[in-house]
């Protein structure tokens, strides 16, 4: 990564260093032991309470651990529509930017890859550090609340 950063064409991207959200995956916990409350709070009988109970919180774990896990990923942002850099477990992939989505402090890229395959991220506060949540809002969010691609296609 240090030559993309060293690149003339670097002065033009966006780096944006996505980690996994721990917070995401305490709610999801938290998800999970509101469901199991609210299980045992319904009119099911004693069996079927204990069965969608245990799927509930095993779900809401099986998530959260999904989201404690997830590699770092390393987008390399230019211009909507235009390529940019996919950095995931040391391989890098063209993409191309599709939209970029401001709702207060989460943030939502949506991307396609040069295979057709759309790929999306939510950020959530503690998914980005504040310095590039900035970049970004910067760099994107001057059209308004939002920043997308063309309507056509």
């Amino acid at each position: 990564m240090p030559r993309l950063q060293g690149s003339s064409s670097a002065s033009s991207t966006c780096l944006c260093e996505l980690r996994a959200s721990r917070l995401l995956a305490a709610f999801l916990v938290l998800l999970g032991l509101l469901g199991v409350v609210s299980v045992f709070l319904s009119a099911l009988n004693l069996f079927a309470a204990l069965a969608v109970a245990g799927g509930a919180s095993g779900w809401s774990l099986l998530l959260a651990h999904r989201e404690w896990r997830r590699p770092p990923l390393v987008l390399l942002l230019g211009e909507i529509g235009q390529p940019a850099t996919r950095i995931e477990n040391g391989n890098e992939t063209v993409v191309t930017l599709q939209a970029i989505y401001f709702r207060g402090s989460f943030v939502m890229l949506h991307w396609l890859d040069v295979d057709g395959v759309r790929g999306r991220r939510v950020l959530w506060p503690d998914a980005l550090a504040e310095s590039q949540r900035r970049a970004l809002r910067r760099r994107y969010g001057e059209g308004g609340d939002n920043a997308t691609a063309g309507m056509a296609g």
